[in-house]
């Protein structure tokens, strides 16, 4: 893994002049961001990750040769690809919130902070996983309303048809809990993020049928 090199693919700009302005929003968290972008084939990695050390949340673009990115993609129109960016981006930048969380409790704990074994532990865990869905819905009401129901359809697809039956993600049930944010816009404010990113994801379910997006 190498730092991002002098000569950027075009989709890893894209990527990066997305991600930069998101990160200057919750920079009042205290938290500290950097981008990292793999230079190696990627094959099926997932193109966009999070990791964490040192208080440094690192967004990790591995997109080079990378076999799932256009199929997380699908599509070549700017605003559509616009916005699927700013929902996976959103969802990272839920983990980053996470992963800060949790390196303060270990301190609290009177231990040394969040290992790189504690951060791979995090990524792992169903609850954290929905919480950054939710997250990312969250972020769509607060900064990009207009895109709440292109973001939740999208989430939507890649947890229960692209990616279906994995365990560890998001069910349509936990999803539609991210439909109460809808109602929120126009009120919905950057608080909100930071309480959607430190309550556990657990909280009561919203049924779909009774809160599905007209």
């Amino acid at each position: 893994m190498q730092g991002a090199p002098a000569e950027l693919t075009e989709d890893e700009q894209e990527v990066i002049d997305l991600f930069l302005p998101m990160t200057h929003l919750v920079s009042n968290a205290g938290m500290n961001f950097k981008v990292v972008v793999v230079t190696d084939d990627s094959g099926d990695e997932s193109p966009v990750v999070t990791s964490y050390l040192f208080g440094t949340c690192s967004l990790v673009v591995q997109l080079r040769g990378n076999t799932l990115y256009p199929v997380l993609m699908g599509s070549h129109d700017p605003y559509r690809r616009r916005t699927k960016l700013r929902a996976i981006l959103a969802h990272e930048i839920g983990h980053c919130f996470e992963y800060t969380e949790a390196d303060r409790t270990a301190i609290v704990q009177g231990k040394k902070g969040l290992s790189p074994t504690d951060t791979r532990s995090e990524a792992d865990r169903h609850d954290d996983e929905v919480r950054a869905d939710l997250f990312a819905l969250a972020w769509a009401a607060v900064y990009n309303p207009k895109e709440f129901d292109a973001v939740y359809g999208y989430l939507r697809e890649l947890r229960l048809e692209l990616v279906p039956d994995q365990p560890r993600y998001a069910t349509g049930e936990e999803l539609a809990q991210g439909l109460e944010f809808k109602r929120a816009t126009g009120a919905a404010s950057p608080s909100l993020l930071k309480a959607v990113a430190t309550t556990p994801a657990s909280i009561q379910p919203a049924t779909e049928a009774s809160t599905s997006v007209p």
